[in-house]
């Protein structure tokens, strides 16, 4: 499981971060296989068994993903005050 810590909101204050995640599952909804295109930060992608992976190493923490898989729950958004910011 990735996981990503990004400041939210990423033009705003630093004091706590954003921690992305993708949620274990059987198979990847059309929405979340969407994700590997309209991804701004591209940071999902096709693994060697062509299930979608997910890096936040360029993650622009933009509300895509979160948008996109809404209905599906294949993606998790918290806040951790204790999880590292990422600049």
């Amino acid at each position: 499981m990735m996981l990503a810590a990004l400041a939210y909101p990423p033009s705003g204050p630093r004091d706590h971060a954003l921690v992305i995640r993708l949620v274990p599952r059987t198979t990847d909804s059309a929405a979340l296989k969407a994700l590997t295109r309209i991804c701004p930060g591209s940071c999902f992608t096709f693994d060697a068994a062509e299930r979608v992976a997910f890096s936040p190493v360029t993650c622009q923490g933009c509300g895509t993903c979160r948008r996109v898989c809404e209905a599906t729950g294949e993606i998790r958004w918290s806040v951790d005050a204790a999880a590292p910011v990422l600049a």
